[in-house]
């Protein structure tokens, strides 16, 4: 019961549909964390293949199983939300990984800083094999970045908020903004709160053939586009300047040796007259 009170309850979902390749291992490296207050949520789109096979083995360590067809992956993440009870939020895609113990590090994280509302760690990539073969640098992140791609988009895989900026983001993806409704999402977010680097590994991008995103590239990027400019707009009306947006930057680093967090915080000037 100490455990539970300790750390914050997290619900991570994980949208499958045929997905028996990398099922085992990416709900291995969700369960082996034991993170004492998870809330595990499996959504199924009525798999053919042994997908639901590999999710009986983990049955004592989901708290909801969900098997119906659905209207694509984001479709799936928004019915486990909707069902979800955690404090913080996240997903993870049926063929990534989770790090080592990144769900401790959220949920203390989460505690200790009450005024972080989104998080988002270092990017990283595996290999089909599961062998991280890339790691970028950590990034900063401010809505010009964001809006400009500046530094890409944030991974995903690394991204945890609390369930207050999702509900007052309109708790839920957007499905009409199809492969792109992640990035969708995190426009939506910056509209509220800012996204705070943490300097340490949480998740990691599975890079094979057979992935969405990968085989959907032009079409994610042609949305992301889409998405930009109406968030551009809509920035430009929210803000008192039109044609300046003052952010400022976070970033957490744990102190090991004090066994506590720092917050550092960044002032930075977003230029966006070029775009108005």
């Amino acid at each position: 019961m100490s455990d539970l009170l300790e750390y914050p309850k997290i619900s991570l979902v994980v949208p499958t549909f045929n997905s028996e390749k990398y099922l085992d291992e990416t709900l291995r490296s969700i369960v082996d964390q034991k993170y004492p207050n998870l809330e595990l949520i499996v959504v199924d789109g009525k798999s053919e293949d042994s997908t639901l096979d590999i999710v009986a083995e983990y049955q004592a360590n989901i708290a909801l199983l969900i098997s119906e067809v659905d209207e694509g992956p984001y479709d799936a993440i928004n019915k486990g939300f909707s069902a979800s009870t955690g404090e913080l939020m996240g997903w993870l895609n049926a063929d990534d990984s989770l790090l080592p113990k990144s769900l401790f590090l959220v949920g203390s994280l989460f505690r200790n800083l009450v005024d972080v509302h989104w998080i988002t760690g270092v990017p990283s990539k595996m290999d089909a094999r599961g062998i991280i073969f890339k790691s970028s640098l950590r990034r900063l992140w401010k809505r010009s970045n964001l809006l400009e791609f500046e530094k890409g988009i944030p991974q995903q895989e690394s991204t945890f908020w609390r369930r207050s900026i999702w509900e007052k983001s309109g708790g839920k993806l957007d499905t009409s903004a199809g492969i792109a409704a992640d990035y969708e999402l995190w426009c939506r977010f910056f509209k509220f709160t800012d996204l705070v680097s943490v300097n340490a590994y949480l998740g990691s991008f599975r890079k094979h053939l057979t992935n969405w995103s990968i085989r959907e590239k032009e079409a994610y990027l042609e949305n992301c586009e889409t998405i930009r400019k109406k968030y551009l707009d809509e920035y430009a009306r929210l803000f008192e300047r039109k044609w300046i947006l003052k952010e400022s930057v976070r970033e957490v680093f744990y102190n090991f040796e004090k066994k506590e967090y720092k917050v550092f915080h960044r002032s930075g000037t977003g230029l966006f007259k070029k775009y108005l």
